[in-house]
């Protein structure tokens, strides 16, 4: 409300009177000598259209009407009579509509593109006042009676219409009020102030301004009361904008968003005749003498967030944000159609506070995007950039044992760090290529080696992962499922057919898994790069070993001190041995590898002595 208002060059000189504006880029302005003023880039512009063998330069154009960038009704007066201009054109041409010998027309208020009313200074000891059908091409006004009491007349921007309600403001301490578009009257006192130069209504509180008064109600006019403005001098027009009332009083435009404290918006010495605020927007011009033309703060809107390709999950809070200028209060929406539907989050909310806290309904999307509005004026707006998903977010138990686990994240979590992720861990968090790595972030559809000090349970809450392959690279890959337990023979691979092993998970050493469970990492070797896709989701089940030994082979069970077993198989010129599905996968540390080699070279030769056996 305090951003500095925009002096604009209308190239008038003479005195600018009316003033009414389509949105916050259509204004239509009208003045002296039959001037006619039209912008449609919200004021960076001016084209004077008026003027030329119609309405002539002899007198003032004292009021328009804009419909839009092409349709406007303007009225100018002389002494012998008043008329009323149509043009369809944008003010290329225009064609008299209405005449009235000795009148003088003060101001017409449209409902819709085609009903309005019209009225204008008694005539006959009746006030002039005609409706139209059709958009101001024709004008009746049978059924519309008000009488004239002494002298009193009307001015050319007091006239306020809503709906079936009517107000026009006069010379003589009152203003008329109708209920029902003109069928019956009644007068509502402006005690203390003569002349209500305008009238304008936000609801039922309603502005009128004065020679050196202003006047507020707040029972649409029931009573009115004088109010206190800064400054001194005339004022000559009131309006509402965006929850704030605007007056002005001489040059100066005063702004207030409770009617009661005022602040100055716009000051100069040069007198403002009228001031409109865009019906289909919230931009608010004055115009006045010497051709001024003021115009509000252009408003503008942008939004910060959500970014593109962000992920919410449902249920979750998350900050929408935004940047504003010239704007009170927004309204926000959002869409899960890419933009085609917007569905409402909240009507209005300061838009000062350039933040929301929205909590993410349940309508999983990855189409989504949000609209920050103005909530006076839906044409200014602004949406997120790209498209942002909302997704149902869910939890995977984690069960840690006392040593070594081999582990895997199911879903995106808001945090994928390793020392978040797994915050209880005495050791790094080990990836696999080619070799094990320290691996600071971690990744869906990949193992990993974890060390616990002791046994622990916790959940990882993420979005579930939309996709269901994983890349592997030839050789040995440490890998893990999604959020589902899959199982593993239904694993299939792009190649076809270059799975080479089992899959080995760990409990206390390698056993082979007929089911891959979320939360848990594995190995499997394959003959060449490609992807892996998991199969349909399945309860949990067992990691048992696949049976797949000769019962005739024989066998070497070692068994160390805490009871861990191991089975060494013994065959001879075995196909299947010899094939290396039973190949283990790599140990974890370099430690273990050597003690790995020892058992191996220790086992060698018992097999050897049982080969002889065989």
């Amino acid at each position: 409300m305090n951003a500095q208002w925009v002096v604009q060059t209308s190239g008038a000189t003479g005195n600018l009177q009316s003033v009414s504006a389509v949105d916050n880029n259509v204004c239509w302005v009208s003045g002296a000598t039959g001037q006619v003023l039209r912008t449609t880039n919200g004021g960076t512009t001016w084209a004077n259209v008026g003027g030329g063998s119609v309405i002539g330069t002899a007198n003032d154009v004292t009021f328009v009407y804009g419909f839009d960038a092409n349709n406007a009704l303007c009225t100018s007066s002389s002494t012998s009579g008043t008329f009323v201009y149509k043009t369809t054109n944008g003010g290329t041409t225009w064609t008299q509509v209405f005449t009235q010998s000795g009148g003088f027309i003060d101001a017409f208020d449209f409902s819709s593109p085609t009903n309005g009313f019209m009225m204008g200074d008694p005539v006959g000891a009746r006030w002039s006042m005609w409706k139209t059908t059709d958009g101001g091409a024709t004008w009746d006004s049978t059924g519309l009676r008000l009488a004239q009491v002494g002298t009193e007349a009307g001015w050319n921007n007091s006239l306020y219409t809503s709906g079936n309600n009517i107000w026009f403001g006069t010379n003589s301490s009152k203003i008329y009020y109708s209920s029902d578009y003109g069928a019956t009257w009644a007068a509502q006192a402006t005690t203390g102030q003569a002349n209500s130069y305008c009238v304008y209504f936000s609801g039922s509180t309603g502005f009128t301004g004065g020679a050196s008064t202003v006047a507020k109600t707040t029972n649409g006019g029931t009573a009115w009361s004088l109010a206190t403005l800064p400054g001194s001098g005339s004022s000559f027009g009131c309006t509402a904008s965006a929850g704030t009332w605007y007056v002005t009083r001489t040059g100066t435009v005063y702004a207030s968003t409770d009617g009661t404290t005022w602040t100055s918006a716009s000051t100069s010495t040069t007198t403002l005749y009228a001031i409109g605020k865009a019906r289909n927007g919230t931009a608010v011009w004055a115009c006045g003498a010497s051709g001024r033309i003021v115009r509000s703060p252009v408003p503008a809107l942008s939004v910060t967030a959500p970014a593109n390709g962000l992920t919410w999950s449902v249920h979750t809070t998350q900050n929408i944000t935004w940047t504003s200028s010239g704007i009170s209060n927004v309204a926000i929406k959002y869409s899960t159609d890419a933009g085609t539907t917007w569905l409402p989050i909240v009507a209005s909310v300061p838009a000062s506070t350039g933040t929301y806290a929205w909590v993410i309904p349940n309508t999983p999307s990855a189409q989504c995007k949000v609209r920050v509005s103005d909530a006076a004026a839906d044409t200014v707006f602004a949406v997120s950039g790209g498209l942002f998903s909302i997704s149902i977010s869910s939890v995977i138990p984690m069960s840690m044992a006392e040593g070594w686990n081999m582990v895997s994240v199911g879903v995106v979590a808001p945090d994928m760090t390793a020392t978040t992720l797994f915050s209880g861990a005495n050791s790094s968090v080990f990836g696999y290529n080619n070799g094990y790595v320290v691996t600071p972030t971690l990744a869906n559809g990949f193992g990993y080696w974890v060390r616990y000090p002791a046994p622990a349970t916790f959940s990882i809450t993420g979005v579930e992962v939309t996709s269901s392959t994983i890349n592997v690279a030839a050789g040995w890959n440490m890998i893990g499922p999604y959020l589902y337990n899959v199982p593993a023979d239904g694993v299939t691979t792009v190649p076809a057919g270059i799975i080479n092993s089992s899959f080995f998970g760990f409990n206390n050493g390698y056993v082979v898994a007929t089911t891959l469970e979320k939360g848990k990492g594995y190995w499997v070797r394959v003959s060449q790069a490609g992807t892996m896709t998991m199969p349909i989701p399945v309860a949990k089940g067992n990691n048992n070993f696949v049976q797949a030994v000769d019962k005739n082979w024989g066998r070497i069970i070692v068994t160390d001190a805490a009871g861990k077993s191991a089975v060494l198989y013994a065959a001879h010129n075995s196909t299947a041995a010899a094939s290396g599905a039973f190949d283990q996968p790599p140990l974890l540390r370099r430690v273990y590898l050597m003690c790995d080699s020892l058992l191996k070279e220790t086992l060698n030769i018992l097999a050897l002595h049982l080969n002889q056996f065989l």
